[in-house]
């Protein structure tokens, strides 16, 4: 009679159990485990061995590696020469700084028999040698293990565990086991990372990438990726028979995104249709037009201090961009203007329908003026007048100023979006607006804001510069490259099929095309679909897993029985 040990529980066992093959004595012991250990508390288990081994190899990993190259270098000068490997180590201890014996102190092993001796007897160390016997003990116990290996990337960590352990389980009892659980802890990452993450990201995009999804604009993986592969595989596919036109749908979203973004700014809601049409900008200069007509109805310009600064700053400029008959025009119209104010007890006031007129004429005569800076000194002296009633509504009616500054914010949207719209362009006329004259409107209007991200438009412009950029027009080689690598796969197809339906070559040259066009157009609907933009675009792998980083998970995983 025998005794067995398995978990906390001791086993009588019959002594025709010694005479068994160590495969049959394995299966033996899982199945008298699976009868008195329930799956739960050998789950437990094996997570607390997991942790008291992975804190050993942790720890003693570094002693463990130079003591395996050390003898590793033994063994191979052993086979060159021919003399027994433990003289060859005897011989390198002695002449060693630091000999294998030395290192075998500071190794894992000793770090396990340090933790069984002086830590509780009743806590993780008490289960440093346990076995799992289930499968979900076994992973349990290789997850946990590898807890310290998690700084090289969570993602290739469970990656690499899982695949290990599971190629373990695989080749268990065979001679693979080792270097199946090796092999797989070190690959799985690397295919696990493309998969999940399977085109590298431009850094120097997230922020554009992100701010265009906040504002509601769908990319395509290639536009947030940056990743130029990726785009022209896009505007190839786009163009793919049987594609089903997802292509052209999603650049088109990604143009009514934007413009939906840009209509926000002047107070419009695109709804599904997403087109900045001649519709939509007269109903919304008509709404802004009746904004303002309501509010200097009811509110007047009450001349301050600044206003007398700002005036008498832009009439003493000496331009010299200006001719002296310029200079009288605009001293005549500002005159002109000045006169609308009217004197009262409490100040000089021009009302607010006067005021309307005035900023009306300065705006028409700044755009009609035959010189740029004859016309810039005029939107100077009106933008100074909308300073004016601005103050003047803070300080007599504050009730109107957020109107007031809305209906202002939306109106100078709406002149820069106007500029976009009335472009010439094919994109245009259809309803779509650039980024690029959104922000060159933007920039001219206020440089430094601007580049300095104060600007409202700053930022969207920016990072849709960024990102929706076309790709150049010629790109011949990279489109040809695409096609042909997307044409070799009905060709491939064709020799598939053929071989694949014996004498009837007709039938397998055409079940082989037809999976050779099917791919390329399933390939199209895919990307341009938004789960694979989502999948093709994360960046949930930040970083590639290399072989290096495999290995020494893989290492952090050994079993050192």
């Amino acid at each position: 009679m025998a005794t067995l040990t398995i978990g906390n529980h001791e086993v009588d066992i019959d002594d025709g159990f010694l005479r068994l093959s160590p495969e049959q004595q394995q299966k033996g012991v899982e199945e008298i485990a699976r009868q008195i250990i329930p799956s739960g508390e050998d789950v437990d288990t094996a997570a607390r061995s997991g942790v008291a081994n992975g804190i050993a190899h942790w720890i003693g990993g570094p002693a463990d590696m130079a003591n395996l190259l050390a003898r590793g270098a033994d063994t191979i000068q052993s086979k060159l020469s021919g003399r027994p490997v433990d003289d060859v180590r005897a011989e390198n201890d002695a002449n060693a700084l630091v000999p294998t014996t030395t290192m075998d102190r500071f190794g894992s092993d000793a770090i396990k028999g340090a933790m069984k001796e002086h830590l509780p007897a009743e806590g993780a160390a008490k289960h440093l040698g346990y076995q799992p016997f289930t499968r979900s003990g076994k992973f349990m116990k290789a997850l946990t293990t590898a807890i310290p290996a998690l700084p090289t990337g969570a993602v290739a960590t469970a990656a690499s565990t899982l695949a290990g352990e599971g190629a373990r389980q695989a080749a268990e009892g065979t001679s693979l086991e080792a270097p199946a659980a090796v092999a797989a802890g070190i690959l799985a990452p690397i295919v696990a990372g493309r998969v999940i993450t399977p085109f590298n990201s431009q850094p120097h995009l997230a922020g554009p990438a992100r701010i265009m999804r906040d504002e509601g604009v769908p990319l395509s993986a290639g536009q947030a990726t940056g990743n130029d592969r990726l785009r022209w595989a896009e505007t190839t596919l786009k163009d793919m028979p049987f594609a089903g036109g997802g292509g052209q749908r999603m650049i088109n979203e990604t143009g009514q995104g934007f413009n939906r973004a840009v209509a926000r700014r002047m107070g419009e809601d695109l709804g599904e249709e997403g087109m900045l049409t001649t519709d939509v900008m007269a109903r919304a200069s008509d709404r802004i037009s009746g904004q303002f007509r309501a509010l200097s109805g009811r509110n007047a310009l009450v001349a301050d201090q600044q206003l007398v600064q700002d005036l008498a700053a832009i009439r003493a400029r000496h331009d010299p961009g200006l001719s002296p008959d310029q200079i009288r025009s605009i001293e005549r119209i500002l005159n002109d203007k000045l006169n609308m104010f009217q004197q009262t007890p409490t100040g000089a006031v021009m009302p607010g329908q006067a005021y309307q007129g005035a900023r009306s004429d300065l705006s028409t005569l700044a755009h009609n003026a035959p010189n740029a800076r004859e016309g810039q000194v005029l939107r100077e002296a009106r933008n100074a007048l909308d300073n004016a009633m601005e103050r003047s509504i803070a300080r007599t009616n504050p009730g109107d100023l957020g109107a007031w500054q809305e209906a202002r914010q939306q109106y100078s949207a709406w002149k820069l979006i106007q500029r976009g719209t009335n472009s010439t362009a094919e994109k245009a006329a259809q309803g779509f607006v650039s980024p690029a004259q959104i922000g060159a409107g933007a920039a001219q209007r206020s440089p430094t804001n601007y580049t300095t991200g104060r600007d409202e438009w700053s930022d969207l412009s920016h990072a849709a510069n960024a990102t929706m950029k076309p790709l150049p027009n010629s790109g011949t080689a990279q489109r040809a490259m695409m096609i042909g690598a997307l044409g070799g796969g009905a060709v491939a197809g064709s020799y598939a099929g053929d071989a694949a339906m014996g004498d009837d070559h007709s039938l397998g040259t055409i079940a082989g095309l037809a999976a050779g066009i099917g791919v390329p157009a399933l390939a199209g609907r895919y990307v341009a679909s938004p789960i694979g933009r989502s999948h093709l675009s994360n960046r949930v792998v930040r970083e590639r897993p290399t072989v290096r980083g495999g290995a020494a998970r893989a290492f952090q995983q050994r079993d050192d029985d």
